[in-house]
């Protein structure tokens, strides 16, 4: 599979790079898990379990996921780890 369909490309940035898969944006994630940040820092662990528990698309959970497991004191921590997220479409 070449990474398109009949609408085009379709990738979603990583940590290491683009892959085959729906478009993530940072403003989906951010909606998806910005309260879990109201406590304090949290984990990667943490994060994947706000979004599981927010029912997101699978994508999003797969995108946090690739993130080191470490704390993330707010959300903007998380584009170090994923500088290939487009803020939106």
């Amino acid at each position: 599979m070449d990474g398109t369909d009949a609408a085009g490309p379709n990738l979603t940035p990583s940590v290491d790079g683009p892959v085959d898969g729906p478009v993530v944006t940072r403003t989906e994630v951010i909606d998806a898990i910005e309260s879990a940040f109201l406590h304090g820092a949290i984990t990667r662990s943490q994060l994947v379990e706000a979004a599981e528990l927010a029912v997101v698309r699978r994508p999003v959970i797969d995108l946090l996921q690739r993130l080191p497991e470490r704390p993330y004191r707010r959300p903007a921590d998380m584009w170090d780890e994923l500088p290939g997220v487009p803020i939106g479409i």
